[in-house]
């Protein structure tokens, strides 16, 4: 990222973290939460729990009170799935009857006329 000059952001630290955690290197976890919060990034409560089971876990030596308080959990979206319960929040009327389907090209019946490429036209 740094050759591309890309900056990283929350995500990218929260999945190095997580990463270095779950492979038994706390110490550099730590480092890296560190370097994110002196950064000014918000990282999630998920890789501070990271951080500080990994450390519990591998006995690593760090100033766990250097990381601050846990960060407060992040609000989960609910997701509408249906256009009823969206038209429902936003106070919107739904439509009675659903939209009357028209075809606006009929193709001709097939007759006996019908050459074998006009037929191969019309399945296009």
């Amino acid at each position: 990222m740094k050759v591309d000059n890309i900056s990283p952001n929350e995500i990218t630290y929260e999945m190095l973290i997580e990463a270095l955690a779950n492979d038994g290197k706390p110490r550099l976890a730590y480092d890296l939460y560190l370097r994110a919060h002196n950064e000014g990034l918000n990282l999630s409560s998920k890789a501070y729990d990271a951080v500080i089971s990994s450390s519990q876990v591998y006995g690593a030596t760090t100033d766990l009170s250097i990381l601050g308080p846990r960060p407060p959990d992040k609000k989960k979206v609910q997701i509408r799935k249906t256009v009823t319960e969206f038209c429902n929040i936003a106070n919107v009327p739904r439509r009675s009857k659903p939209f009357e389907r028209k075809e606006i090209y009929i193709p001709p019946k097939r007759g006996k006329l019908m050459s074998i490429q006009e037929e191969k036209m019309l399945s296009f």
